[in-house]
């Protein structure tokens, strides 16, 4: 497989981790990135300007 190929299927291919609809409102939103935090698949990166 070329580089081309693979590179555009990556593009195209699902996450690994279901994503709410843009539809699915605040309430699944915030249990989605809760579930990715508590699976350890997120870490928020917080900058606190000084």
């Amino acid at each position: 497989m070329s580089p081309v190929s693979r590179a555009a299927r990556a593009v195209v291919a699902p996450p690994p981790y279901p994503v709410p609809g843009p539809r699915a409102g605040e309430a699944a939103a915030v249990q989605w990135l809760d579930g990715l935090v508590a699976a350890g698949r997120y870490v928020e990166d917080v900058y606190a300007a000084g």
